[in-house]
């Protein structure tokens, strides 16, 4: 799916529900658009079998003859049609199947409504008539409304890009449900998403994602500690904060679950090459989301030197459009692409920020560590804060990484609680296992830095 990236093998059968995960900006949502035939990966094919017949995909078209139907995550973009009703939104793929004949071969509304009402039905879909705008819906509900068309084209394939963000608890199981039983009917599912919780009890197998790449695999029973240690990159094994070491420092080797499967080598995989974006971005043209911007960094552009080497200087952000139900916001500004030489025991992370109050909407330059960070907020072990990242002090004095740029990855995080549980020294991995299943949302931009111009901090 990336031109410098592992290839993929994936294959999937009747009856499977395969979760498919990883950070933000690691192949995995290129990935399931490939599958959709939304876009075309950069080498190889997707072919369909069916009773010994093989059928490629190649786009959007070829991908619905194959009964592949997708519900995107991005239902502005992606999803909603804006100035048609909630009746109109839920069975326009579906409107060529119920034409009633004749010289106008007009639309037999008659035998829609009752599709109409089983679907919207299953997912429990709020709202006063169905004539109504789709926009007069909640967002959560406009989403439901974009799985329910899904199951109404009575796909054999559905494939689902982070379809329950922004919907209810409850609405999330009615759909966990649905998605048990539509595969139990001999049909499969791929559902990408970012809260562990959603795989534990609904897949019956996991792929995480890393550099463009299936890094890992894993099988009933989940072990989520495992998940998320791959997805950044660790050893299946490697210790959470709080968690007891064996006498080396390190989890004993025969605690790997037999669940998991590495693809790549464990440790952390050597960086891809990133391409500098020299231009100007303008993040607030498309349509109004969530969406989290800095006046000092546009999306792919060079990060100001002021930002980086050992400065601890924390730039600027705005956010707006965060998603119905949000109590708080969390923050990280994270790094992927540090090399093996730093093997570091803890991931790493530029800054991390929990408990911003829900009202809030920015953080001035320079909050870090300072009593301009909103009240309530606390930070949490990064080098904006303490510069006492493990692995600093072990004597490597080449550059800041050696001799390539690298990536930083600003996420915001809406949150549906108040406040994480999460202790005074907690690193990127416990920060990620605390947020990430209470996230309702996350808006994200990446800028890049490098070479660097100093030696690490002794």
């Amino acid at each position: 799916i990336w031109p410098d990236a592992a290839p993929i093998n994936f294959t999937l059968y009747p009856g499977e529900v395969v979760g498919i995960t990883g950070l933000d900006g690691q192949g995995q949502a290129d990935f399931v658009r490939c599958i959709a035939g939304i876009q075309a990966p950069v080498a190889g094919r997707l072919v369909v079998v069916n009773e010994g017949k093989a059928s490629e995909v190649t786009d959007l078209a070829s991908a619905r003859r194959n009964n592949i139907s997708y519900v995107s995550g991005d239902r502005k973009k992606e999803g909603i049609f804006a100035n048609l009703s909630i009746f109109e939104n839920l069975l326009l793929p579906v409107y060529r199947e119920y034409r009633s004949g004749g010289v106008l071969n007009l639309i037999n509304r008659t035998k829609l409504t009752p599709v109409f009402e089983w679907e919207s039905s299953k997912l429990a879909v709020k709202m006063g008539s169905s004539q109504n705008l789709i926009t007069s819906l909640s967002g959560g509900n406009q989403q439901k409304v974009l799985i329910a068309r899904s199951f109404a084209e009575k796909p054999v394939v559905l494939v689902l890009n982070d379809p329950a963000r922004g919907i209810d608890v409850g609405a999330k199981l009615d759909l966990y449900r649905n998605l048990k039983e539509f595969a139990a009917r001999g049909n499969a599912v791929v559902f990408l998403s970012s809260e562990l919780e959603e795989f534990l009890n609904l897949c019956t197998r996991v792929h995480v994602f890393r550099n463009g790449a299936i890094s890992s695999d894993f099988e009933p029973p989940f072990e989520g500690h495992a998940i998320l240690n791959a997805m950044f990159g660790r050893r299946a094994t490697a210790r959470l904060p709080g968690e007891a070491a064996n006498e080396n420092g390190e989890a004993s080797q025969a605690a790997l679950p037999e669940s998991h499967n590495p693809r790549l080598e464990q440790g952390r995989p050597v960086p891809r090459p990133v391409r500098l974006i020299e231009k100007e971005v303008n993040h607030m043209a498309a349509t109004p989301s969530f969406v989290l911007s800095c006046p000092d960094i546009a999306p792919g552009s060079v990060i100001p030197a002021r930002f980086a080497e050992d400065n601890r200087l924390s730039p600027a952000l705005f956010w707006s459009g965060p998603p119905e139900g949000t109590r708080s916001f969390a923050l990280a500004v994270t790094d992927p692409d540090l090399p093996e030489a730093f093997n570091f025991p803890r991931s790493f992370a530029h800054w991390l920020v929990a408990d911003i109050p829900a009202d809030i909407r920015e953080l001035p330059e320079g909050a870090s560590g300072s009593s301009r960070l909103p009240r309530g907020a606390s930070e949490f072990n990064s080098d904006f804060v303490t510069f006492k990242i493990p692995g600093f002090g072990r004597g490597y004095g080449g550059p800041w990484p050696p001799d390539r740029a690298h990536r930083y990855f600003f996420t915001l995080y809406a949150l549906k609680v108040d406040k994480v549980e999460l202790p005074a020294d907690a690193d990127l991995g416990a920060f990620a296992a605390a947020v990430m299943p209470v996230a309702i949302d996350a808006a994200s931009f990446v800028a890049v830095y490098g070479p660097a111009r100093k030696s690490l901090p002794g």
